[in-house]
């Protein structure tokens, strides 16, 4: 595999005024990244429980071992442990294991995640952390989707701001890949998400990646993706929210009468478009 300074040199060549090659797509993982998961899926759930845990947790999951993508959550896991975020957050073991005990409760979120978590062991260490922050996200929005702030307007307020923040930056770090010829797509879009997690208030993006030097971001790119993220917020949230699944499905619950009333005036408006016709 090619070192960290050979990949920046080429990076540094390919990105040069001159340069008329062809784009080159990378990894920062290799082979001995895409490998069978080393425990079973109960195995590797409890071992981010504490001790008096571990044999009721292991007994609940054991139930769901055959479950679509089990094995790869299961290889997620085991790399997740790994991370740099893993080593140096503090608490992160009691936030990956409170998040399980929530997946173990709920069989359509734990099959959000086990989707999600499909192909986060095909290569490097930050494309299991860029799973980590899209899991994060699944769990919210499933909680927000379910009740959890049919009572606080704020904090779904605030987390749909966060989803639209993470969208624009996911359009950003698009962009930013079809101008780089010698890109690991993962460690672009991860790096606008870990550099901006503390200015944008991105609760669900790791703080730290491994692979940062050689994603192509530099420093202008951030503050210029801030400086959009900020401006489409300011211009485009409000619609944006409006649209919103979570949203729609508080109002369901919360106004149920009145939902059914516009649900049932936006189809009589439909019906009476289409009989004009």
């Amino acid at each position: 595999p090619l070192s960290g300074h050979t990949m920046r040199t080429l990076q540094q060549i390919t990105t040069g005024p001159d340069y008329s090659g062809p784009r080159i797509f990378f990894s920062m993982g290799n082979s001995a990244t895409i490998s069978a998961p080393e425990h079973s899926l109960a195995d590797a759930v409890t071992a981010w429980f504490p001790e008096n845990k571990q044999s009721d947790v292991s007994q609940i999951w054991h139930a769901f071992e055959h479950e679509e993508h089990a094995n790869t959550f299961s290889a997620f896991l085991d790399r997740l442990s790994d991370t740099v975020s893993a080593r140096n957050t503090s608490g992160f073991r009691e936030q990956v294991a409170a998040w399980l005990e929530k997946l173990s409760a709920s069989a359509e979120l734990r099959q959000q995640s086990f989707a999600v978590a499909a192909d986060a062991t095909e290569s490097c260490e930050d494309r299991v952390a860029l799973t980590w922050n899209n899991l994060r996200k699944t769990l919210l929005v499933h909680q927000a989707s379910e009740g959890l702030f049919d009572n606080d307007t704020g904090a779904l307020l605030s987390l749909g701001r966060e989803m639209f923040r993470l969208e624009i930056l996911e359009d950003i770090a698009r962009d930013k890949v079809r101008t780089l010829h010698f890109v690991d797509e993962i460690e672009v879009y991860l790096a606008f998400q870990t550099m901006l997690a503390e200015k944008l208030q991105l609760s669900t993006a790791v703080k730290e990646m491994r692979f940062y030097g050689v994603s192509g971001v530099t420093a202008n790119d951030l503050r210029t993706a801030e400086a959009m993220v900020r401006s489409r917020e300011e211009n485009e949230f409000t619609d944006w929210f409006s649209l919103w699944g979570p949203w729609h499905a508080v109002l369901k619950r919360t106004e149920a009468d009145r939902w059914a009333q516009a649900e049932e005036q936006k189809y009589e408006m439909l019906e009476n478009e289409y009989s004009q016709r």
